[in-house]
């Protein structure tokens, strides 16, 4: 993915246009698809997403997972890239 496609991503899950959960599969699927060398945001964000991940594996099925450190680490993210 290049940048604008990691942005867009990032601004979907912030927008709600996806759920927390549906951006972790998305954003897991970009960072393991391979390519091009995801930017310094992605690389940091990537950490939370993991996290949030594994917080989403372990919690019962009926449990609602907070996401509030990947929302704050994408709207980081997002900031660098304007930034730039």
């Amino acid at each position: 993915m290049n940048v604008a496609d990691w942005r867009a991503l990032i601004e979907a899950y912030l927008d709600g246009r996806l759920s927390a959960e549906a951006f972790m599969r998305r954003f897991m699927e970009a960072w393991n698809a391979g390519g091009l060398r995801p930017p310094r945001p992605i690389v940091d964000l990537q950490v939370h997403v993991e996290a949030f991940e594994a917080d989403v594996l372990a919690a019962l099925e009926d449990a609602q997972v907070d996401d509030d450190e990947m929302r704050r680490a994408a709207q980081s993210a997002l900031a660098e890239f304007h930034v730039d």
